[in-house]
């Protein structure tokens, strides 16, 4: 997969291919599809230099081995260096997914901005991205009476404009000032060559943001985060959060005056820097009476202390539902809600969104992202797989794979490529059955093939093809990524989803289901669709290529919902 480009000068007032077909002007209600994608062309001074507000520019082309595009320019632009993250735009189009060698920039007539730079490697524009960006940096050369801006290097970097592009050359220091009072400082000399960096600041719930600094590469020097306390820190003692309207809506209004805390951060690399690490940093982390969650080696460990397991409990008895903060930064890395089956007062469910558009088995679902099902729950996870669209844009469509159950409607018989049974259809592969009747108290679990089998277990059911704790014995421990995993017992459930930057196995969460003596679990779609809201809140945003695609959330078929 192509993040990176380096390209190497070539100025000469080369002459410029004949023909080019001319492209348009990117649109805000153009999707991304299989044949074209957004390019933006960005320019930016090598060294540090004044800023100019206004130099000529001609035609761009970007040309392949057999095909060139023309892109527009305004005529004139501004010309600065990257000092803070930025560069200039010259062109915003719609190109076809080409594969390109080599871009021009065409004589404007008079001082200004011409040459032409090739590209170490060919640029392969790839599918399943929103946008790319080619950014290159000039220097600026006189010749006689014309002092000319030509390109000497280059870099490129798919983006999401959901997240924040930082524009960096090797020859100036970078101070980027980000979204939620994040400062992101690179030196002089951290890198060789240009660099794209595509940022995401995520308010993950915490005293601070996670910043993820993608691509993820080793640096000459140190870079540095600054970074505003969102809200107030969380102590010790808080590592058990009662989950019920009344009690969440007093903490929000105590959380609106926000201490003057701030943290600075040190890394030899880019990568994801987690809230926690920026919290820790800032020294903000009173100690209390409850057991630290950094006292036990891993989440399971933290869960067998007598004392957060009577505590647990009284949560529950008080309102019904309790998220877990203590495993968010021990292994496995993974939010955790804890619900009370037997309270009257909590609803679990299954919403969905039925399709218009979808072609497919029928029923087809609308894919959204997990956020857009409902503003109000207590607590919401994804649920499994689906045959369909990526989720990559808005306006997909898929049909639930598995046996699933929605308030007694059928959205999935477990057949081949998804819906409900139909003429001809087969059926898939053996399933883990999750199932509900009207008492949320008593689900049943068991392993089947036909939809049949549910019985009276037919209210909410939901079935993967992985289990992660079958009849109280861990399950295949499978290969460590992000995941999405629910189970329940003795009128409890369990909730859990990996964070961030979290990777987990199967063999991991099931040793949390069984610190809480829940014998059966399922796991359910993971890798970029893992996703858990609390209170309205996203815990656990994409990073990285993940967030590139997607944006902050990948769009699923259905999640799973426990409400009051």
């Amino acid at each position: 997969m192509l993040v990176l480009l380096i390209g190497i000068s070539g100025f000469s007032h080369a002459a410029l291919p004949r023909y080019a077909t001319e492209l348009q002007k990117y649109s805000e209600f153009d999707k991304p599809s299989a044949d074209a994608i957004r390019l933006r062309v960005s320019v930016a001074t090598e060294n540090a230099s004044r800023p100019e507000k206004s130099v000529a520019t001609g035609d761009i082309l970007l040309c392949g081995a057999r095909e060139c595009y023309r892109a527009r320019t305004a005529g004139l632009t501004a010309m600065h260096d990257t000092a803070s993250g930025k560069a200039s735009t010259l062109a915003d189009v719609t190109i076809p997914r080409i594969t390109i060698t080599d871009v021009y920039f065409s004589d404007p007539g008079k001082s200004g901005l011409s040459g032409q730079i090739k590209l170490q490697a060919p640029l392969i524009i790839e599918k399943d991205f929103h946008g790319i960006e080619i950014f290159i940096t000039v220097r600026k050369q006189v010749n006689g009476q014309r002092a000319d801006y030509v390109p000497a290097q280059s870099t490129s970097m798919y983006f999401n404009t959901e997240s924040e592009l930082v524009h960096y050359s090797p020859a100036i220091a970078t101070v980027a000032q980000l979204s939620r009072g994040v400062t992101l400082t690179i030196p002089s000399a951290a890198l060789d060559r240009p660099h794209l960096f595509h940022v995401g600041v995520l308010d993950v719930g915490k005293a601070f943001a996670s910043v993820d600094i993608f691509p993820y590469t080793a640096l000459n020097k140190a870079l540095t985060v600054d970074a505003t306390a969102l809200r107030a820190p969380v102590t010790s003692d808080e590592q058990i959060v009662p989950l019920a309207p009344a009690l969440d809506a007093a903490s929000a209004a105590a959380s609106t005056a926000v201490p003057r805390l701030t943290s600075h951060i040190t890394l030899p690399r880019t990568g994801v820097i987690e809230a926690a690490a920026l919290e820790r940093a800032a020294a903000a982390a009173p100690t209390r009476a409850v057991p630290e969650a950094n006292a036990a080696k891993s989440c399971a460990e933290y869960l067998a202390q007598p004392v957060v397991f009577s505590l647990l409990n009284l949560t529950l008895l008080q309102t019904g539902a309790a998220r877990i903060k203590a495993c968010e930064n021990i292994k496995p890395y993974v939010h955790m809600v804890y619900v009370n089956t037997a309270d009257k007062r909590i609803r679990f469910s299954v919403p969905y969104r039925l399709s218009t558009t979808g072609k497919g088995h029928a029923p087809q679902l609308g894919l959204q992202r997990i956020t857009e099902f409902t503003p109000s729950a207590i607590a919401l996870i994804n649920g499994f797989t689906w045959e369909g669209d990526y989720g990559l844009v808005a306006g997909g469509s898929g049909a639930a794979e598995g046996i699933v159950r929605s308030a007694g409607v059928a959205l999935g018989d477990n057949v081949i490529g998804g819906g409900r049974m139909c003429s001809g259809c087969a059926t898939d592969t053996l399933q883990f059955v999750m199932g509900f009747s009207t008492d949320l108290a008593r689900p049943d679990f068991f392993s089947t093939r036909s939809p049949n089998a549910i019985g009276a277990y037919s209210f909410n059911t939901v079935s993967p093809t992985n289990s992660v704790v079958k009849s109280g014995s861990c399950q295949t421990p499978g290969s460590p990524g992000r995941w999405t995993a629910v189970g329940a017992s003795n009128g409890r459930m369990l909730l859990v989803s990996s964070t961030s930057g979290g990777q987990t196995s199967a063999a991991e969460l099931c040793t949390v289901f069984k610190a809480l003596a829940i014998n059966n679990a399922l796991r359910l779609d993971g890798g970029p669709s893992a996703a858990m809201v609390v209170s309205g809140t996203v815990l656990n945003e994409l990073t990285g290529i993940d967030r590139i695609k997607y944006g902050a959330l990948r769009r699923i078929a259905y999640p799973l919902r426990v409400s009051h």
